[in-house]
């Protein structure tokens, strides 16, 4: 099915362009994706989230349970807690993860790799900022109160990069799918 380019993402908020559904939103576009699917004859399907806010989690494995509970065999795949993806991730990257989710290192080489011209020309100049996204996420703290709206070290991305994340995650995808 298409992407869903929206979640809860109330960490984010602040940011232009940033659109954050609540939770009970997320959950209900969730179940009525999976009953379609269900009502065409889908038996399985996997929810693939790479959004690691703790709130959005939460009501990605609230939709789960309830689309469970309605017949349809499904997981929800946390790419980003993988555990044959982030070892293999760290041994790309120069940044410690905790401290490169938002916009830092990972996000940049995927952007050099995926849609260069969307990167900006002063990625390069940009200081490394040292802020651990995933308790600022856990604590509720807005990113804007932490950072400028890159946390990680973009300086350090190139597209060689970015096609070895890009590989190492269509295989881990296709690994989490092969399993369910």
């Amino acid at each position: 099915a298409p992407t869903l380019p929206y979640s809860v993402a109330e960490c984010a908020r602040g940011f232009p362009g940033t659109i954050s559904l609540r939770g009970a939103t997320l959950e209900a576009v969730l179940v009525d994706v999976a009953s379609n699917l269900a009502e065409q004859g889908f038996r399985r399907a996997a929810i693939l989230c790479f959004h690691l806010e703790p709130q959005n989690a939460e009501h990605v494995q609230r939709a789960a349970q309830a689309i469970r509970q309605n017949g349809l065999e499904i997981d929800e795949i946390l790419v980003s807690t993988s555990p044959t993806w982030l070892p293999r991730l760290r041994g790309i990257l120069e940044t410690r993860l905790r401290r490169d989710l938002h916009g830092g290192e990972m996000e940049t080489c995927l952007m050099l790799r995926l849609r260069p011209g969307l990167v900006r020309e002063n990625w390069r100049s940009l200081p490394p900022t040292n802020v651990d996204l995933v308790d600022t996420a856990e604590a509720g703290i807005p990113f804007r109160e932490v950072g400028p709206g890159y946390f990680g070290a973009p300086a350090l991305s190139s597209d060689e990069k970015g096609e070895r994340i890009m590989s190492l995650l269509v295989e881990t995808l296709a690994q989490a799918v092969r399993d369910l």
